[in-house]
């Protein structure tokens, strides 16, 4: 199920960042869509309730901003949608753990090689593009 949470946030960034829609529109559009995806994945942790609606809320912000500072960066809509869906990871990750308590160093160790890796992929890609 969390493979194809992924998978929609992904087309969803993707679809809607090469649409032309309002700039804040699109980013309520993003932080609303992060926000119910998030909470699909974090009911599955230990600790439900209003601490996983708050950091479902949190995260729906977070992506809901940086879908604001991409805006200044000229990148195509697959690269944007992977930029957004590496910080979803991150974000829903982490927080998975720390719902969880188990959130040690070396998962999140594991969590910023994967981001640091994975983004300097897109800006690879949109380098040499």
């Amino acid at each position: 199920m969390a493979v194809a949470t992924y998978i929609i946030a992904f087309s969803f960034y993707a679809v809607l960042y090469t649409r032309n829609d309002p700039l804040p529109l699109a980013s309520i559009a993003v932080g609303a869509v992060s926000m119910l995806l998030a909470l699909e994945l974090l009911r599955e942790s230990r600790l439900t309730g209003p601490s996983s609606f708050l950091v479902s809320v949190a995260i729906g912000i977070s992506l809901a901003e940086l879908r604001l500072a991409l805006y200044f960066f000229p990148l195509d809509g697959l690269l944007a949608g992977a930029l957004l869906i590496i910080a979803f990871y991150l974000a829903t990750g982490i927080v998975h753990h720390l719902l969880d308590h188990d959130l040690e160093w070396s998962t999140a160790a594991e969590y910023a090689v994967v981001t640091i890796v994975a983004s300097a992929a897109v800006t690879f890609a949109r380098a040499f593009s």
